[in-house]
């Protein structure tokens, strides 16, 4: 059964996006730090890659805020959510569900697991609250991000 989970955050948890302790809050200044050179990397300016590293931190804290926590998943009944696409649609209706898995070539399947409804219920507040440059930025991060171990030594040195 194909499943749909929660995702979209590069920090190890949900609780690395909202603790409030003073090391917690240095991990996300080094993080923003990091996504800026990053995409200082990929050619932005240091004032762009800056500005863009504050848009995908408010995104991934959105997303991190709507996923569900780790004591909630151990609890199989709380990620074991049978849907048809048509209740996904209705979970997310700012995301083409049928397009997307025309695009992955994933159309035959009758329902999915969806492993936190709440998450894609925050995914699409963020999907209708970020205009579409917010989330080229986002993409953009995320292309840097999962390509830097492939990308020169630059890339993999601050991948490190």
């Amino acid at each position: 059964m194909a499943q749909f989970d929660q995702g979209g955050f590069s920090l190890p948890g949900r609780d690395f996006y909202s603790k409030d302790d003073a090391k917690s809050q240095e991990i996300r200044k080094q993080y923003v730090a990091h996504i800026a050179n990053m995409l200082k990397l990929s050619g932005e300016s240091q004032s762009q890659a800056a500005a863009d590293a504050a848009i995908v931190m408010q995104i991934e804290t959105e997303l991190a805020n709507a996923a569900m926590d780790v004591v909630k998943r151990r609890d199989p009944k709380n990620i074991n959510n049978k849907m048809t696409l048509a209740q996904i649609q209705k979970l997310a209706p700012s995301f083409d569900w049928q397009r997307y898995l025309t695009l992955v070539q994933r159309t035959r399947a009758a329902d999915f697991l969806v492993t936190s409804p709440d998450f894609f219920r925050g995914l699409d507040r963020a999907i209708q609250q970020h205009p579409l440059g917010d989330w080229k930025v986002y993409l953009k991060w995320q292309l840097a991000h999962e390509s830097a171990p492939y990308l020169g030594k630059a890339f993999v040195g601050e991948n490190f």
